[in-house]
C-alpha cells in the first residue's frame, strides 16, 4: 500500500510538471514584475522559505511505526525556473531523530493572491538508522546507512498575507535501502513584499 501511494505522489508529480511547462514557456521573464495587493507592491518572481513538523505523520517502510517529520526547505528561481534546496529530520518523537536528509530539486510554481501551490522532484541523500525487528524491545543499530535517492514533494499553501501562509507539504524519499512518506503542516515566509503602493518605486532596486 506504502508502494502504491509513493507511486501516485511521482504520477501526481508529473502531470502537473507537464501540465504547467507550456504556460511557463510562453511566458516572458521579466525579473522585477510587481503587482499591487492590499495596497502593498510584491514581487512576482521571488524566493520563499517554507518549514512545519507533524507529530506521527511520516511512514517509513523499515520501522514499524509512524514518526514525526521536521522539514525546512529554500525555494528559490533562476530566471523562471524554479528550484529547491532543503532538509528533513524524522523520529519517534520530536528531537529524537533516527533519519535525516538532504534535497536538491526542480519544480513548478502557481501563485494568486491569497494560494501558492507548487510541485518539486529531484534527488536526495539520507543518512539512517536501520531498525532492528527481531530485538526486545526494538531500538536502532549503528552503525547508520547514507543512500543517494529520489525525493518528491507537493506544497498547497492559503496565504492570509500575500508573503505569508500557511499549508501542508505532502513528500516522499526512496532509495534501495528504505521509502519515507508523509505530510507536514508547514509555515510560508517569501521575499516579494517591496513596499507600500503609493511611495515612489526605485527603479535602481
Amino acid at each position: 500500500m506504502r508502494q502504491n501511494l509513493f507511486t501516485l505522489v511521482i504520477l501526481f508529480f508529473s502531470i502537473f510538471i507537464v501540465a504547467q511547462t507550456e504556460q511557463v514557456e510562453k511566458s516572458d521573464f521579466e525579473p522585477k514584475q510587481e503587482i499591487i495587493f492590499d495596497g502593498k507592491r510584491y514581487r512576482v518572481w521571488h524566493n520563499y522559505i517554507t518549514g512545519g513538523t507533524l507529530p506521527g505523520g511520516s511512514l517509513n517502510n523499515i520501522i514499524p511505526t509512524s514518526q514525526t517529520c521536521t522539514g525546512l526547505d529554500f525555494n528559490f528561481h533562476i530566471k523562471k525556473e524554479y528550484f529547491q534546496f532543503g532538509a528533513l529530520l524524522s523520529g519517534n518523537v520530536f528531537g529524537d531523530w533516527n533519519n535525516s536528509g538532504i534535497h536538491l530539486c526542480w519544480g513548478k510554481k502557481i501563485e494568486k493572491e491569497r494560494y501558492l501551490f507548487a510541485a518539486y522532484g529531484g534527488a536526495d541523500y539520507s543518512l539512517f538508522y536501520p531498525w532492528a525487528k527481531d530485538s526486545l524491545p526494538g531500538r536502532f543499530i549503528s552503525p547508520a546507512i547514507s543512500q543517494i535517492g529520489a525525493y518528491v514533494t507537493i506544497q498547497n499553501f492559503w496565504k492570509f498575507k500575500y508573503d505569508v501562509g500557511i499549508g501542508c507539504n505532502i513528500f516522499a524519499s526512496y532509495n534501495q535501502k528504505q521509502y519515507l512518506i508523509g505530510v507536514r503542516i508547514e509555515l510560508l515566509f517569501s521575499s516579494a513584499f517591496r513596499g507600500d503602493k503609493n511611495k515612489k518605486r526605485n527603479l535602481a532596486d
